[in-house]
């Protein structure tokens, strides 16, 4: 498939031949590709196109306009191939037309045409092959180039069609113009039975289906008698009094089976100077009558294969009877599954309000149990919300009882810290008492007691060491329960923004604060323990000093 924008034309050039290719929607009954062809040479030529055609895309979806060179299209295979001479500096539009779903997809069309062959007219250029001597007719022109002219006289004026072909003469000029056009004549009258029709001729001509079509080849296989065989003529013997005998000269010229020598010798007797280029276009005249047999033999062999124009349209319209049988078949079918549809469709009208009732009782249903749901929700909502405030007011409490204890233990510690000093001025007070009572006394033996002195120092320097050890002991416990209490509270406040936030699990967590709860009012208990703990401690050392 071609991706080509189907408003921009494609255009490929040959031999100074340009052949433009171009989608045209809108200007011909149906949508159709249109080519423009022109050439620009200096000489008439044979131009040949050949454009592809998708292979899924049935030969009855294309067609050719009469008006736009209908009879000089064929079909090659895969593709379809435009055949058409050319004046010098002519320009000419041809189309094909696109019907059935083709014409909805015309980019798979616009593909690239191909000039398959840009040939100068070899006719054109020897038009006075029978000028010069010998310009009347001879043996050689009557007989060996007037088949050709046959084939045109009987073909133009033994067609139905009625298309106007001029009577050939006998010269070599005009037999020889009159083969080269031969496939154009002989497709004439279909191109002219079609020019009454505007439409597009949907059959893809082609030079066995023009012949096909005309209903005089009955009479020109009956014409051409035991000439068929050699090809010479395929209709009535030629005019102008021509013997047998130059109907076989001609037939064994044609073939090729005469020899060089007498051919110079005919030459030579009828008058006509050997050149070149009338041996070439001798040749090439033979060339075409031995084509003008083989298409003969071929138009025959079609005939009794099948049949006239009269045994082919018998067909047809009994094909088309037939068609039009089936296509009243076809309608009743159609009104009896119309029938068929019009009660389904009832069926399926009620099925779809049952439907619908169903529908209606699920979805009030479903709107009473959203109801429900919502008053369950908004319920849970509130009692997480109570217990919320409940763990709250319990978290106040807890955090109330610790700043109690808190307060409590400091007050404890300086209570304990006076006493200790009251305790150590007393003990300084006693010594001091016992140390004057001894230096009265014993001051005959201070000699003796310098040691027990210095004995008793040591002593009252441990003593100063173990209550300054453990008066800090003492204060790095309450500032160690001081630092335990802290850090519970800062959990206590934390585990409060989690209830805060976790709204959708307030039952769980509720439970887990009063777990929290619980654990720190041990923790105060133990530490109030441990204070207590310290304090006889403290005592007990105080004790060892007294």
């Amino acid at each position: 498939m071609s991706d080509h924008e189907s408003d921009e034309p494609l255009t490929t050039t040959h031999d100074e031949v340009t052949v433009e290719k171009r989608f045209e929607p809108d200007d011909f009954p149906v949508p159709a590709i249109a080519f423009t062809i022109t050439s620009e040479r200096d000489e008439a030529v044979t131009v040949q196109l050949s454009d592809t055609v998708p292979d899924d895309t049935p030969t009855e979806d294309i067609g050719f306009h009469p008006d736009y060179g209908a009879e000089q299209w064929d079909v090659e295979g895969d593709a379809i191939v435009f055949t058409r001479e050319f004046e010098p500096q002519e320009e000419f539009v041809t189309v094909y037309g696109l019907r059935g779903t083709d014409a909805s997809d015309p980019e798979r069309f616009l593909t690239e045409p191909e000039l398959s062959s840009v040939d100068a007219i070899e006719g054109d250029s020897g038009d006075d092959v029978g000028s010069g001597p010998g310009d009347g007719p001879t043996a050689e022109s009557g007989a060996a180039e007037e088949a050709g002219a046959d084939v045109d006289e009987s073909t133009a004026t033994e067609s139905d069609a009625g298309a106007d072909v001029d009577e050939p003469a006998a010269t070599e000029s005009d037999a020889g113009a009159d083969v080269d056009h031969d496939p154009e004549v002989a497709e004439g009258p279909e191109a002219t039975a079609d020019e009454d029709d505007p439409s597009l001729d949907i059959d893809l001509p082609g030079p066995d289906d023009a012949v096909a079509d005309d209903p005089a080849e009955t009479e020109i296989e009956d014409d051409a008698g035991a000439a068929s065989d050699s090809g010479a003529s395929a209709s009535a013997p030629a005019a102008d009094g021509d013997e047998p005998l130059a109907a076989t000269l001609a037939e064994e010229i044609s073939e090729g089976r005469v020899d060089d020598a007498d051919l110079a010798e005919l030459r030579d007797a009828l008058g006509v100077t050997a050149e070149d280029s009338t041996n070439a276009r001798i040749e090439h005249l033979q060339t075409t009558v031995a084509d003008l047999e083989a298409y003969t033999d071929a138009i025959e062999e079609f005939l009794d294969e099948e049949g006239d124009a009269q045994a082919v349209l018998r067909d047809v319209r009994n094909n088309y009877q037939s068609t039009v049988d089936r296509f009243d078949d076809l309608a009743a079918d159609i009104d009896d599954v119309r029938a068929d549809l019009s009660v389904d469709l009832e069926d399926l009208r009620q099925d779809v309000a049952m439907v619908e009732d169903d529908l209606s009782a699920d979805v009030e249903e479903l709107g009473d149990d959203l109801a429900a749901a919502e008053d369950d929700l908004a319920a849970d909502v509130e009692g997480l919300r109570d217990d919320l405030a409940a763990a709250e007011d319990d978290l106040a409490a807890d955090v109330e009882d610790l700043q109690d204890g808190l307060a409590a233990a400091e007050d404890d510690l300086a209570a304990d810290t006076e006493d200790l000093r009251d305790d150590l001025a007393m003990v300084e007070d006693d010594l001091g008492a016992d140390v004057e009572d001894l230096r009265d006394d014993l001051a005959a033996a201070e000699d003796d007691l310098a040691a027990d002195i210095g004995d008793l120092r040591d002593d009252l320097a441990d003593v100063e060491a173990e209550v300054t050890e453990a008066t800090e002991e003492r204060i790095e416990a309450l500032e160690g329960d001081i630092e335990a209490i802290e850090a519970e509270l800062a959990d206590v406040a934390e585990l409060r923004d989690r209830l805060v936030d976790a709204l959708g699990g307030m039952a769980g967590a509720g439970a887990d604060d009063q777990q929290t709860t619980g654990d720190t009012t041990v923790g105060g208990d133990g530490a109030d323990d441990e204070t207590g703990g310290d304090d006889d401690a403290g005592g007990t050392g105080i004790d060892q000093v007294d």
